[in-house]
């Protein structure tokens, strides 16, 4: 499992890689990062009750999927 996460892990950072290089020959303007989305904030954007029911329904759904 861990050579497909490494293999996974080194094609994706190509595609990253190479991505500009294609998008400014064919004249595509890249997608903004979303870097410039971070905010400064310390107020949590969820309260931690609906953070809690997404990550049981996550761990939920992966039990049903995998085992």
């Amino acid at each position: 499992m861990r050579n497909y996460m490494a293999r996974g892990s080194q094609i994706a950072s190509k595609v990253v890689e190479f991505m500009p290089h294609i998008l400014s020959e064919e004249n595509i303007s890249e997608t903004p990062t979303m870097d410039s989305e971070i905010l400064k904030t310390t107020t949590a954007p969820f309260s931690e009750k609906l953070m809690m029911q997404v990550s049981q329904i996550v761990h939920n759904q992966f039990f049903i999927h995998y085992h």
